[in-house]
């Protein structure tokens, strides 16, 4: 039998395990219960933390859509803006602007809705000429006009002259706005061919800038501004060296107007100006502008295009005037006006597909005056009762152009006008007609540079029986961009 101190203790320490067991027990059930609750917050922000993942992620590749869209977006306006960046500068109103896929070389942004480009041409040129029957001034030397050709009774005066220049480098800014369903263009164009023209050869022969281009069009339908004249045929022009080239058988004119083009008709009212034959004194006759410019001169033309070629027809009509402008001894102060007209036709047939091609133009007025030669018909006189007489020309060229091979071609041009000046003027210095030729090679060695050499012939006779001609050999460097 235990005794009682030793059952009492055994108690005791039977007691303690005991409490212990439970307080034990108490304490693993309370730890699993805060790991399970710990567990669960884990868990909690885990998830969060993939959604706040997800949704940056989805916030992310909405952005990059929005990026490209935007671009994609502006990429387009800018292509529409510029597929038509690059206009025909040399025929306004008369071709469509051409629509290149991509933004052409050289070719910037003004504002949203407006490119713009630079072009032009650096040109070099030499020549020498040999003058049957006296000298000529300075701009006559650097390229043929009709008037230009010094005549006289014999050839005793023959001079000879050597040229180098480059004034007839051109520069020209083009502009094209798209906006509200519209087309704006605008062309600028400048050469050096200004009012000093004889420059200062001594020292820097520095030259003054003219306007040639001036003008804006709308829809490729209305043109507002200066440029060539409707009555001129831009695509039947032949391709010389010498500035100008055939004189006496071309239209050829630039002045302001105001036109409208449908298809391949055209109309315009243009700058009005008239030139007169009179005294200046009782043996001399001279052609002289005058401001008696009343109404607007009207133009039309209406031009076929196909693979033939080109056809073209235009017509011109306008007044001859003068309000008093001459006055010699009184007797030819007058007031009157005659109507005056003019009709051409020119064209182009394609020879082969390699580039061979004839082009021609001919043209016939009375009044016509200024419109041919340079100004070296009058477009009227005043007769001996006083009255205002207008003076019939007719003229035209013939051109064949003709490829040897890819870079090398040349062009053969024949020229010529006549003059029925009245009786009154058979015994003067006005031009009775005049004749040239033309005859040239050309290579392009790379696009854009072309190099070449031309023969010019042109003699000229006036109504008083005197003729006279000369001979010109140029040679030519021209870079485009």
């Amino acid at each position: 039998m235990i005794s009682t101190p030793r059952r009492t203790w055994i108690l005791a320490v039977a007691g303690v395990i005991a409490s212990v067991n439970v307080a034990h027990a108490a304490t693993t059930d309370e730890l699993e219960a805060r790991l399970d609750r710990m567990e669960q917050m884990l868990q909690q922000t885990r998830s969060e933390l993939q959604e706040q993942k997800q949704a940056t992620a989805n916030a992310q590749r909405e952005a990059a859509a929005a990026r490209r869209t935007a671009q994609a977006t502006q990429t387009s306006n800018r292509k529409q803006v510029v597929s038509s960046a690059e206009p025909d500068a040399k025929m306004p109103a008369k071709t469509s602007p051409k629509t290149p896929a991509d933004e052409p070389i050289g070719t910037f942004h003004i504002g949203e809705n407006t490119t713009a480009k630079i072009g032009g041409y650096i040109k070099a040129d030499t020549n020498y000429s040999h003058y049957e029957n006296g000298d000529v001034g300075k701009r006559n030397e650097l390229f043929y006009t009709v008037g230009g050709i010094p005549v006289g009774p014999d050839s005793d005066k023959s001079t000879d002259s050597t040229q180098f220049t480059a004034q007839q480098t051109r520069l020209h800014l083009t502009t094209l706005t798209k906006l509200g369903g519209h087309k704006i263009k605008g062309y600028i164009e400048t050469d050096f061919y200004g009012d000093q023209a004889e420059g200062q050869d001594r020292v820097v022969n520095d030259y003054s800038p003219r306007l040639r281009h001036a003008y804006i069009e709308l829809d490729d339908t209305w043109l507002f501004g200066q440029t060539w004249t409707n009555f001129m045929d831009m695509k039947a022009y032949p391709e010389t060296l010498d500035f100008i080239g055939p004189t006496e058988g071309q239209v050829f004119v630039r002045q302001a107007q105001i036109r409208y083009t449908k298809g391949g008709f055209s109309a315009a009212l243009e700058n009005p100006e008239t030139t007169f034959e009179f005294d200046s004194l009782p043996d001399e006759r001279v052609t002289q502008p005058t401001n008696s410019d009343h109404y607007p001169e009207l133009t039309l033309d209406y031009t076929d295009t196909g693979d033939y070629g080109h056809f073209s027809v235009g017509a011109l009509a306008k007044t001859v005037s003068s309000d008093g402008d001459f006055d010699v001894d009184g007797l030819r102060n007058t007031n009157d006006k005659a109507f005056g007209y003019g009709l051409r036709l020119s064209g182009s047939f394609n020879l082969t597909e390699q580039g061979d091609a004839f082009l021609y133009q001919g043209y016939y007025g009375d009044g016509i005056g200024r419109y041919v030669a340079i100004g070296a018909v009058p477009a009227g006189y005043i007769n001996d009762s006083g009255n205002v007489e207008t003076i019939r020309a007719y003229g035209g060229y013939l051109d064949y152009r003709h490829y040897w091979s890819k870079t090398w071609r040349s062009n053969l041009v024949l020229g010529g006008m006549g003059v029925d000046n009245p009786r009154e003027l058979r015994n003067s210095l006005i031009t009775k007609q005049a004749a040239s030729v033309h005859a040239n090679l050309l290579w392009n060695p790379v696009d854009p540079l072309t190099l070449g050499g031309e023969y010019l012939y042109a003699q000229r006779e006036v109504e008083n029986g005197f003729d006279g001609n000369f001979n010109r050999v140029q040679f030519s460097a021209k870079y485009d961009f």
